[in-house]
C-alpha cells in the first residue's frame, strides 16, 4: 500500500514527469532550434553589425563631404562675390584693351608723327592735323597724344619743377623728352620751359647736364668735353644753327678702330654715346634756313591764347584764393596715386590668380588676400568717387574767376598785333602778367567775388591803355584805343559797322542815295555806302531833316553837337559812323572821344613821364629803359638830370654810339653791371647790327642791383626782338610847336654873348625858319606834301652860312636866298610846289625889313635888336605853346584837313593790324572762303551789268576812230574792259578755288595772299595806280568802266566834248589831256612841245581865239574858298574840300595870252587825291593880293573822289 500510495503518489508525479520529459525534450528541441536560431541571429547580427559599420563609416564620410562641399560652396560664393564686381570692368578693359591691340601700331604711327613733325605748329593747327589723321583712320577712339604717351603723375611731376600746366606746353614738354634720334631746337620767347627743361634733363644720372650760352668765350672747349664724356649739353640764346654745330647735330661719326670719332671744327673728338644736345632761344623767329629745319626738332613754346587763359587763370586764383589751386593740386596728385594703388593691386591680384597651384578654393591665403584687395579697392573707389565729387565743386569755384583770365589772354594777344603797325611795338609776356599781377592786388570795396571779377577787367583795361599807350607814338595811340575796344568789347559794335567804318565794303555804282541840300558834295560816295548798309538807322535819322542837321553840319564841334533827339537814337559808334559818313574833318575827335567814353579814360595821353619813378619803381637791373625817340627829341639832358639826384654824376656813363663804339660800350657795360652804376647808350638805331651782341652781353650778365642800362633810339625795323620785349619802352617825342623847337635850338646853339647885333639876329633868324620848316610837317599833306628831314645837320650847315654872312657890313640875302634853296633845306624837297613854299619863306624872313623891324616874324613877334643871347631866350620864352595854323600862313580850316588826314591814318593802321592777322601764305580752304566770299561777292554785284563773255568776245577794234580823243576813248575803254576782264578771271577762278571746283596755282595764290591782307595784287596795280585798298580800288574801276561807257557812247554821238568832262571818270587822265594836246596841234597846225595849257573859270572868256576851250567838271579845292570868281580866305567854320564851278581848258601856242592879267592868279597844283602824291597839270586860280599868300597856304585843286 505504501507502495500503491508510493505508486499512487508517484504516479501522477510520473505523468508529471513524463510529461516534464516530454516538455524538456520539447523544450531542448526547441532550445536547440532557439540556439540554432539564436547562431543564425547573431550570424546576422554580427553581418548586421559589419553593415552598420560599413554603412556608419560611410555616414561619416558623406557627412565630412557635406561639410567640405558646403565650406567649398561657401568659399566659391565668397569668392564670386568679390571677383564679381571685377567681371564687368575686367570684361570691359579686355574688349578695350583688344581693340587698343589692334589700333595701337596706327596710335603709336601718329604719336611720331606728332613727336618728329607737329612741335613747332600752333594749338589749333596740331589739333586739326591729328583730327585729319584720326578721320583717315578706322580708329574708334581719339588720338590724344597727352593721354597715350604719359601719366598725369608724370605731368604733374613736370608742373612742379616749372612746366606751364597749358596743354601745348605739356605737349611740347613730351615732344622734347621723346626726342631721341634727333637735336630739339626748342623756341621759347617767355622762358616759360627752360627751367623745367634743365630740371627734368638733370634728373638723368648717366648724363651729366652742362648748360652753356651760345656766346660764351669757353663755348667750343664746353661743348667738346660735353661730347667726349656723354653728357646733356643745354645751349642757350641760340638765334640760328651754327656751322660748328651740324656735325653733332647730323652725328657724322667716323670708325677709328673700336671708337667713333668726329670731327668738330679742326678737332676730332671722341665720341660718347650718351651724348645729347638741346639747342634753346628765346628769339620767337629764329633764322633757320631749310637745311637746318630738316636736322633738328623745332618745338614751339610760344605762347597760345588758351594756354594763357589758363596761366593767368592760374595767377588769378593764386591771388584770389590760392587754397584753391593748392586743393585741386592735391586732388590730382591723390587721384593719380589712387588710380595707381588701384592698378598695383589689381595686378597682384591677377598674377596671385594666374600662380595659384591646386584647387584655388583651398588657397586660404589667396582667398584672405583677395578679401584685403576687394575691401581697399572699395575704399579707393570711394575716395575716387568723392575725388570727384570735389574736383567738380573745386573747378565751379575756379570758374569764377575763368572770364578775367580770358579777357586778359584776349588782351595779351591784342597788344602782341601791334608789332604789324610798328616794329618797335613789341611786348613781353611777363611784363603783361606782371600787370595782370598788379591790377589784381588792387583794394576795392566789393560785396561779392563775382563784381570784384567783373571790375577787374576794365581795371587792366585801363592799366593796358597806359602801359602800352606810353610806348606807342601820339600818331597811333587811338589805333591801339579803337583796336582794344573792338577786341575786348565786341557788343560796342552791330552788324557790318565795324566793317563799314575799315573800308570792307562796297557800295552798288547803279545806285546813288540822294545826298541831303547841307552835306558836302564829296560826300556822295560815303553817303550812298552808309544808306545802303544802315537801311533802318537812316530812316531813324531822318538826314532830309535840316531842323536836326544843319545846325550839325556848321558845328566847329560835331561830334558832341547831335541834335537831342539824334544823340538818343544812336549808339557812341554810331555816331563815330555818321561823322565819318558826312564830317571826316571831325573824325579824329570823334574817334578819341568814343574810346574815353567806352574805356572810362579821361585822355589817350599816359600820365606824364617821370624818369626818376620809372628807374625806381619798373625798372630793374635786368630790365634795360629803351627810350624811342623821334627826330630832334633828345631825352639824354634829362637823364643826365635825374642820374646826377639818384646816383650822382660821377657814376653816370654815356656814350653814344656809331663810330666805332662799340668795344667801349661793352666794357663800360660790364663795370657798370659790377658797380651798380648807370649807363646811357644813345642812337642805338645806328648800330641795329650789333644790338644782338649786346642783347646776349646783358643777358650772360649777374648785374648789381642798383645798375641801370638806358637805351635811345630811334625807331628801326631791324632792332632785335629778344632786345624789345626784354626792355621796359618809352617814346620820347619831340613837343610840338615853335616855342618848344627854338628852345631846343638855342640849348644845343653855343653861342658868344655878347656878340654883335647882326650877328645874333642872322642866327634867330635860321633858328626860327629852320623851326617853322619843322612845325609845317604837322601839316601834311597841306603843309608839306610829305615828310622832309629837315635835320639838325642842315641847321649846323646854316649856322656856318649865318656866321660867314654876319661879318659883312651889309647882308646879302640873294646868296642865303640861294644857299638855303639850292644847297641846304631846299635839296631835301623833291615836289616843285614844296620848293615855291620853302622859297616864299626865304623871301618872307631873310630880308632887311624883318631885321630892322619894319615887318613882323608873326602876328606881334618883332625881331629884336640885341647883342644879347638871353634876349632872344626870353623872347623865345614869352612865345605862345600852341601856334595857329595862320602862324605858318595856312588856312584857319586847316585843322579840318589834320583830322582828316589822321583819321584816315588810323583806319590803314587798324586794315594793317587786321590784315597781319589773315596773313597767311598756306592754304587753308575754309579760311578763305570767310575772308575773300565778301570781296568776291562785292565785286559780282558791282559788276552784275556788265556782260563779260560778250566785250572779251567783241575784242577792242573800232575802225571808225579819227580824232586823238576818240582814240584814247576807245583804247581807255578797251584797257579798262581789259582790266575789269582779268580781274574778273581772276577773282572766278579764285572762286572755284575756295569752293572746292578748281585747282590752286602760283598765279591764284598769289591773287588771295595779296586780298588777304587788303592789298591790291601786283599784277591789277601794274596795269592801273589808284587806291592800295583793295575794296576801294575795286569799285573805282567798276564806276570809271561805266563811265568810260557813257564816254564812248558820247563820243560815237559827237557830244563827248560839248559837256563838262570829270577826269576822274577815265582810268588815265593824263593821257586824255594829251589826246587834247594832239588834237588842239593838229588844229592848230603846231607841234605839242610848243603849246601851253591855259585854264579859267568864266565862260565869257572862252569866246575869243582861234583855239578851242573844253569844260572840265567835278574838281575839288582845298585851302581857299572861291567867291565872286576869286580865291578868298577860308574861315575856321569852312569846309576843308568844297567843289568848284566848272573850268575850262584850252591848249595853244606858247605866245597865247593868257585869259587873266599878270598878278591876278596864281598857278596851283591839280592833284589826283587829297594825298597829293601824284599831280596832273598846273590850273590858273583868279586872285587877289600877294600871290605868296596863297603858296604858303598851300591851296591845289584835285580830281573828284
Amino acid at each position: 500500500m505504501k507502495y500503491s500510495i508510493v505508486l499512487a503518489k508517484i504516479e501522477p508525479l510520473e505523468a508529471d514527469l513524463a510529461e516534464a520529459k516530454l516538455s524538456l525534450e520539447a523544450s531542448q528541441a526547441r532550445l536547440l532550434s532557439c540556439e540554432s536560431e539564436l547562431k543564425a541571429i547573431d550570424v546576422k547580427v554580427d553581418e548586421m553589425k559589419s553593415l552598420f559599420g560599413e554603412k556608419t563609416k560611410e555616414a561619416e564620410i558623406l557627412r565630412v563631404g557635406l561639410e567640405r562641399a558646403e565650406s567649398t560652396l561657401q568659399k566659391a560664393q565668397g569668392l564670386l562675390g568679390k571677383l564679381g564686381g571685377e567681371q564687368t570692368r575686367w570684361s570691359a578693359q579686355v574688349k578695350e584693351l583688344e581693340n587698343r591691340v589692334v589700333e595701337l601700331p596706327m596710335k603709336l604711327l601718329m604719336a611720331s608723327g606728332f613727336t618728329t613733325f607737329l612741335g613747332k605748329c600752333s594749338e589749333t593747327q596740331r589739333h586739326s592735323i591729328a583730327k585729319g589723321w584720326d578721320a583717315s583712320t578706322d580708329s574708334s577712339t581719339t588720338f590724344e597724344y597727352r593721354k597715350l604717351m604719359s601719366t598725369e603723375s608724370e605731368l604733374l611731376t613736370w608742373k612742379s619743377m616749372g612746366l606751364p600746366a597749358d596743354n601745348l606746353s605739356m605737349e611740347n614738354g613730351l615732344v622734347v623728352h621723346y626726342t631721341k634720334e634727333r637735336t630739339p631746337f626748342i623756341i621759347d620767347p617767355a622762358n616759360a620751359a627752360t627751367g623745367w627743361l634743365q630740371a627734368h634733363l638733370a634728373k638723368d644720372a648717366s648724363r651729366p647736364l652742362s648748360v652753356v650760352q651760345s656766346q660764351e668765350p669757353r663755348f667750343v672747349s664746353l661743348v667738346e668735353q660735353a661730347v667726349r664724356f656723354g653728357k646733356t649739353l643745354v645751349i642757350l640764346e641760340v638765334d640760328f644753327v651754327e656751322a660748328y654745330l651740324y656735325p653733332l647735330i647730323r652725328r657724322d661719326l667716323n670708325h677709328q678702330g673700336p671708337r667713333f670719332i668726329m670731327r668738330l671744327g679742326d678737332k676730332d673728338i671722341d665720341y660718347n654715346d650718351n651724348f645729347r644736345m638741346v639747342l634753346v632761344t628765346r628769339n620767337p623767329d629764329p633764322e633757320l634756313p631749310p637745311d637746318a629745319q630738316a636736322i633738328v626738332n623745332v618745338v614751339n613754346f610760344t605762347v597760345t591764347k588758351s594756354g594763357l587763359e589758363g596761366q593767368l587763370l592760374g595767377v588769378t586764383i593764386q591771388n584770389e584764393q590760392p587754397e584753391l589751386e593748392a586743393q585741386k593740386s592735391e586732388l590730382l596728385r591723390s587721384e593719380e596715386e589712387f588710380k595707381v594703388q588701384l592698378a598695383s593691386l589689381e595686378k597682384q591680384l591677377l598674377e596671385a590668380l594666374a600662380t595659384s597651384e591646386g584647387d584655388i578654393l583651398d588657397n586660404t591665403t589667396l582667398i584672405e588676400s583677395l578679401t584685403r584687395t576687394k575691401a581697399t579697392s572699395a575704399d579707393i573707389e570711394s575716395a575716387l568717387q568723392k575725388s570727384a565729387t570735389k574736383s567738380q565743386e573745386l573747378d565751379e569755384q575756379r570758374a569764377i574767376y575763368a572770364p578775367f583770365a580770358a579777357d586778359g589772354a584776349r588782351l595779351f594777344f591784342l597788344v602782341k598785333a601791334l608789332h604789324s603797325v610798328n616794329h618797335m611795338y613789341r611786348f613781353s609776356l611777363a611784363s603783361f602778367i606782371g600787370l595782370f599781377k598788379a591790377t589784381l592786388t588792387a583794394k576795392m570795396d566789393v560785396a561779392t567775388v563775382k563784381e570784384r571779377i567783373q571790375r577787374l577787367s576794365p581795371m587792366l583795361e585801363t592799366k593796358v591803355l597806359m602801359y602800352v599807350g606810353r610806348s606807342l607814338f601820339k600818331e597811333h595811340r587811338p589805333m591801339f584805343g579803337l583796336h582794344l575796344i573792338h577786341g575786348m568789347h565786341p557788343d560796342a559794335f552791330e552788324e557790318k559797322e565795324w566793317e563799314y567804318f575799315v573800308g570792307d565794303l562796297l557800295s552798288d555804282i547803279k545806285k546813288e542815295a540822294p545826298l541831303p541840300e547841307w552835306a558836302a558834295a564829296d560826300r556822295r560816295d560815303a553817303f550812298t555806302l552808309f544808306v545802303e548798309t544802315f537801311p533802318k538807322l537812316t530812316a531813324q535819322l531822318k538826314f532830309d531833316s535840316p531842323d536836326l542837321w544843319l545846325r550839325w553840319s556848321k558845328a566847329v564841334d560835331c561830334e558832341v553837337a547831335f541834335h537831342q533827339k539824334i544823340e538818343k537814337a544812336l549808339s557812341p559808334f554810331q555816331r563815330v559812323l555818321v561823322v565819318q559818313a558826312l564830317r571826316p574833318d571831325r573824325l579824329q575827335s570823334a574817334i578819341q572821344n568814343f574810346i574815353c567814353t567806352l574805356l572810362k579814360v579821361k585822355s589817350l595821353t599816359p600820365p606824364a613821364l617821370d624818369l626818376k619813378d620809372l628807374c625806381t619803381s619798373e625798372a630793374s637791373s635786368t630790365t634795360p629803359v629803351l627810350l624811342i625817340t623821334t627826330a630832334g627829341a633828345d631825352p639824354s639832358k634829362e637823364l643826365e638830370e635825374v642820374a646826377t639826384e639818384v646816383v650822382g654824376r660821377e657814376h653816370y656813363f654815356e656814350v653814344a654810339m656809331g663810330g666805332g663804339q662799340q668795344e667801349k660800350a661793352l666794357t663800360l657795360l660790364r663795370s657798370t653791371a659790377e658797380n651798380g652804376e648807370w649807363l646811357c647808350l644813345q642812337n642805338l638805331h645806328l648800330v641795329v647790327a650789333w644790338l644782338v651782341v649786346l642783347e646776349k652781353e646783358l643777358n650772360s650778365l649777374t648785374p648789381h642791383h642798383k645798375f641801370r642800362l638806358w637805351c635811345t633810339t630811334e625807331s628801326h625795323d631791324a632792332f632785335p626782338l629778344i632786345l624789345l620785349e626784354q626792355s621796359l619802352k618809352v617814346t620820347f617825342e619831340s613837343p610840338p610847336g615853335l616855342k618848344k623847337n627854338l628852345q631846343r635850338t638855342y640849348a644845343s646853339f653855343s653861342v658868344d654873348s655878347p656878340s654883335p647885333v647882326q650877328r645874333m639876329q642872322l642866327l634867330f633868324l635860321l633858328a626860327f625858319f629852320h623851326a617853322m620848316l619843322q612845325e609845317r610837317r604837322t601839316y601834311i599833306p597841306q603843309g608839306w606834301t610829305k615828310f622832309y628831314e629837315f635835320s639838325f645837320g642842315d641847321l649846323r650847315a646854316g649856322l656856318n652860312v649865318m656866321e660867314n654872312l654876319s661879318q659883312a657890313k651889309e647882308i646879302d640875302w640873294q646868296t642865303i636866298h640861294g644857299l638855303m634853296e639850292n644847297a641846304i633845306y631846299g635839296g631835301r624837297i623833291d615836289n616843285p610846289y614844296d620848293l615855291r613854299v620853302l622859297r616864299c619863306y626865304l623871301q618872307i624872313y631873310f630880308g632887311t625889313d624883318v631885321v630892322t623891324g619894319k615887318a613882323n616874324l608873326t602876328k606881334g613877334l618883332k625881331m629884336p635888336s640885341s647883342d644879347s643871347r638871353d634876349d632872344f631866350v626870353a623872347l623865345i620864352d614869352h612865345l605862345p605853346d600852341a601856334d595857329p595854323p595862320r602862324t605858318f600862313g595856312l588856312p584857319d580850316n586847316i585843322e579840318r584837313s589834320v583830322q582828316r588826314t589822321a583819321s584816315s591814318a588810323v583806319i590803314a593802321q587798324l586794315r594793317t593790324l587786321t590784315s597781319s592777322e589773315q596773313a597767311s601764305s598756306k592754304f587753308d580752304r575754309e579760311k578763305w572762303r570767310v575772308l575773300l566770299g565778301p570781296l568776291i561777292e562785292n565785286w559780282t554785284k558791282l559788276t552784275a551789268s556788265f556782260n563779260f563773255e560778250a566785250a572779251s568776245a567783241h575784242g577792242s577794234k573800232d575802225n571808225k576812230v579819227v580824232t586823238p580823243v576818240e582814240a584814247f576813248v576807245a583804247m581807255e575803254n578797251a584797257a579798262a574792259t581789259d582790266l575789269a576782264i582779268h580781274v574778273n578771271n581772276g577773282l572766278q577762278s579764285l572762286k572755284k578755288v575756295i569752293y572746292g571746283t578748281g585747282l590752286l596755282t602760283p598765279a591764284i595764290q598769289m591773287i588771295a595772299a595779296a586780298l588777304l591782307v587788303g592789298q591790291v595784287p601786283a599784277e591789277w596795280s601794274n596795269r592801273w595806280e589808284a587806291s592800295e585798298v583793295v575794296q576801294v580800288w575795286l569799285r573805282s574801276l567798276a564806276l570809271r568802266k561805266r563811265a568810260l561807257n557813257e564816254w564812248k557812247e558820247d563820243c560815237a554821238k559827237g557830244t563827248l566834248l560839248s559837256r563838262p568832262l570829270d577826269l576822274s571818270d577815265v582810268l588815265q587822265p593824263g593821257t586824255f589831256l594829251n589826246a587834247l594836246r594832239q588834237q588842239a596841234a593838229r588844229t592848230l597846225k603846231c607841234s605839242m612841245d610848243g603849246m601851253k595849257l591855259l585854264s579859267c573859270w568864266e565862260k565869257d572868256k572862252t569866246t575869243s581865239g582861234s583855239f578851242e576851250w573844253y569844260a572840265i567838271g567835278g574838281l575839288l579845292l582845298q585851302g581857299a574858298s572861291f567867291e565872286g570868281g576869286s580865291l578868298q580866305e577860308s574861315t575856321s567854320d569852312a569846309q576843308e574840300l568844297i567843289s568848284v564851278p566848272t573850268c575850262y581848258i584850252a591848249y595853244t601856242r606858247e605866245d597865247e595870252r593868257e585869259p587873266y592879267a599878270k598878278d591876278t592868279y596864281i598857278k596851283v597844283p591839280l592833284y589826283y587825291s587829297t594825298s597829293r602824291e601824284r599831280m596832273l597839270v598846273e590850273i590858273s586860280l583868279p586872285i587877289s593880293g600877294d600871290p605868296s599868300k596863297w603858296i604858303v597856304g598851300g591851296v591845289a585843286l584835285f580830281l573828284g573822289e
